[in-house]
């Protein structure tokens, strides 16, 4: 039983150093993509999630949600 407590243990730290990491790689092609939609010169001076709109183009958030969605 202690040995079930332990590896449970170790999994769930394992799996949260995952999410965090992710989350960092997450927020670096974001912060990418922010910079290539500014690119566009006709829509550079829009928000963030306008120029996104424009391009018709998702979040990487939704995207990241989508693909955990497909693989389930």
């Amino acid at each position: 039983m202690q040995d079930e407590d332990d590896e449970c243990r170790h999994v769930q730290s394992k799996a949260k150093m995952c999410n965090q990491h992710r989350l960092g790689l997450v927020k670096d092609l974001e912060k990418d993509q922010m910079c290539a939609t500014k690119l566009v010169i006709t829509i550079k001076n829009l928000t963030y999630k306008d120029r996104l709109k424009r391009l018709k183009l998702p979040t990487l958030k939704y995207r990241h949600i989508r693909g955990d969605m497909i693989e389930v």
